[in-house]
């Protein structure tokens, strides 16, 4: 492959995306761009959260963001965010620099493979 092509099949489930054409058209791309906008400023909190140590924060951001993602289908994102609200809903910071390069790196995934399918 070659550009930023990804095989898509491996960041976002299909099914979702298709389901999701079919019921909203033309506003797809619309969802889309929301999620996407949504998703960067949670990942800022986040990683202002983090570098605060605030477990509130962490934990309200990622669940937030699991949940938005699992909705449009992505397949290993929301369970890196799983583990980072876990991490706040223990009050345990230890290793969340690491998770949430995980975490970002996935997002770009995400990311990609939604932009083509918007396109």
């Amino acid at each position: 492959m070659c550009g930023n092509m990804i095989d898509t099949s491996e960041v976002v489930k299909t099914e979702t995306i298709a389901e999701l054409k079919e019921i909203l058209a033309e506003d797809f791309g619309i969802l889309v761009t929301t999620y996407l906008e949504d998703a960067q400023l949670r990942i800022k909190k986040l990683q202002l959260a983090i570098a605060a140590a605030d477990v509130a924060v962490i934990k309200a951001e990622a669940h937030s963001l699991k949940g938005s993602s699992l909705n449009l289908g992505a397949i290993s994102l929301p369970e890196l965010c799983s583990q980072l609200e876990n991490c706040g809903i223990n009050e345990s910071l230890e290793g969340t620099p690491a998770l949430f390069s995980k975490i970002q790196n996935e997002f770009l995934r995400v990311e990609t493979a939604l932009s083509q399918y918007a396109s």
